[in-house]
């Protein structure tokens, strides 16, 4: 890293209004980094199906299992400790880059050996139970791509977020969704194989980690070996914090990827594809909640600092309902027309209607979870996020089998929404005491006008979805699913009329500037 450019002033060293209004600023980036991923990685999901089948796309399901599976258990959760200490430091202190190379060197070594152990049982799973044992190669090779450049890449996000950097995640996560589209489009022409798939997916790591570290040199400088050495020292200290979150994300772990494991086990590829196709865009949703939660966290540490309870009450309350309306408008007219939008990816696709309907309200009820978590964490509590975790991974596993063993891959999905229900619903509760102490109504509101409009929005979004011919049941089912969602959701008092007033005056301000 360079040190001869000017220092960029920290968000975080800022008052309390500036502070503010850096929240607002990176949540508009987070926001506008979902909608311009989410509507890339659509395309590119129904491009891809459409180019290589639902077979295929079902076999890569099961090639970046073993990654999404390492993601989740290669980690000490030391990326919210950094997180959570750069949050109140200056951009390129020393401080910064003294504990960020350590952090970054402690990923790297833990990434790799909790690698070994993943290939080895992916492998084993591969060629045993799942009976796929040619997908083991191009597994293995995702596997690789993530410990040398992914995982990189998740470390430098923890100094984007902490400093609320939300353009430089904005540019680098869009990078790798484009260039994953451009490369797999490019190496169909070649063959229809599943190694297409693997190796745009490691290319296009390879890409998004070089433009990180081309913008992540605005916040961290080049660092002498003795500071290293102090934050070497130091590491225990954010240890004693991020150990105590690591029973939930090994839970966690299990529990996200229990779907493809056990599907892969008891059903056939065909299944898996398209229910991995399905849950492949309903996760993208859970992308907000990331986006949201890495701008919200911060501010809440900072809150939490300045003994500001107020301010993380407004913050809070802010990004809940400021989430909570939009997502529940996709869960709902998305659940509505389900059958017509997985159609578009081709056949084979639309036998997870059902399913991807409830995966939509799961991963929206992620976002909310997410959000609500970071008080958990910037107040100190990581044991109250991690009991959590556990407790909705019990719910997902335990009623993931009896119910892919009844009901197929609705049965998995029924299981992931249950589990977060109970989730949300013991957040909500603890949240209610220890940061809403008063003025809680209008998230109440909020919830209950998100209920309200989702019921019908959804019905009527079926109803046509079910009753017209495709495309058009899609087009006409979203738009009038979208307006009796919107016009409940407005009289039920989602929002009230002061707010709207508000937003429309900032919106006429925007566009006189």
């Amino acid at each position: 890293m360079a040190n001869d450019d000017e220092p960029v002033p920290a968000d975080p060293s800022a008052g309390a209004g500036d502070e503010r209004s850096s929240l607002r600023t990176g949540m508009g980036f987070a926001a506008s980094s979902f909608v311009a991923n989410i509507v890339v990685q659509l395309f590119s999901s129904v491009l891809t199906a459409r180019l290589y089948g639902v077979d295929t796309i079902g076999e890569y399901a099961l090639v970046t299992a073993p990654w999404l599976t390492l993601i989740q258990f290669s980690t000490l959760s030391e990326q919210i400790a950094l997180v959570r200490e750069l949050s109140v430091l200056p951009a390129r202190d020393v401080r910064v880059g003294r504990l960020f190379f350590p952090v970054l060197g402690l990923s790297m070594s833990l990434t790799a050996a909790v690698a070994v152990i993943v290939a080895v049982l992916s492998a084993a799973a591969l060629r045993g139970p799942v009976g796929e044992p040619a997908l083991v190669a191009p597994a293995m090779v995702v596997l690789l791509g993530y410990v040398l450049l992914e995982n990189v890449s998740w470390n430098i996000d923890s100094v984007f977020s902490a400093f609320r950097a939300g353009r430089d995640l904005f540019f680098a996560r869009l990078t790798q969704v484009v260039a994953f589209l451009f490369i797999a489009v490019g190496l169909r022409a070649v063959s229809d194989s599943v190694w297409c798939l693997a190796l745009a997916t490691v290319l296009s790591f390879a890409c998004s980690l070089t433009m990180r570290l081309v913008r992540v040199r605005r916040y961290l400088a080049r660092v002498p070996p003795a500071e290293i050495r102090q934050g070497v020292r130091e590491l225990p200290r954010l240890l004693r914090f991020s150990l105590q979150l690591v029973p939930g994300s090994i839970a966690n772990g299990l529990s996200s990827q229990a779907a493809t494991w056990l599907l892969g086990s008891m059903t056939d590829v065909r299944t898996v594809g398209a229910y991995s196709r399905a849950a492949g865009v309903a996760i993208r949703i859970q992308d907000a909640g990331f986006r949201m939660s890495e701008m919200v966290f911060p501010s809440m540490v900072e809150r939490h600092h300045h003994d500001d309870a107020t301010g993380m009450r407004d913050d809070l309350g802010l990004s809940l309902r400021g989430a909570a309306l939009p997502l529940f408008l996709l869960a709902s007219v998305g659940g509505g027309v389900a059958g017509g939008a997985l159609a578009v990816f081709g056949e084979g696709f639309a036998r997870a209607d059902d399913a991807f309907a409830l995966l939509l309200v799961a991963y929206s009820l992620t976002v909310i979870s997410l959000m609500m978590g970071t008080v958990f964490l910037a107040q100190g509590k990581p044991t109250v996020s991690t009991t959590l975790v556990i407790v909705r991974s019990v719910v997902i596993v335990g009623l993931m089998v009896p119910g892919i063993d009844a009901y197929g891959m609705n049965g998995a999905a029924g299981a992931f929404c249950a589990g977060y229900v109970v989730d949300v619903a013991i957040r909500g509760a603890l949240v209610r005491r220890w940061v809403f102490v008063d003025g809680f109504g209008a998230v109440l509101r909020t919830a209950l006008a998100v209920v309200v409009a989702g019921i019908p929005a959804f019905a009527v979004a079926r109803a046509i979805d079910t009753s017209l011919e495709q495309p058009l049941g899609l087009l006409v089912g979203g738009v009038a699913g979208a307006v009796v969602y919107v016009v409940v959701a407005l009289a039920a008092g989602g929002i009230s009329r002061e707010e709207r007033r508000r937003s429309v005056a900032a919106a006429s301000r925007r566009a006189g500037r």
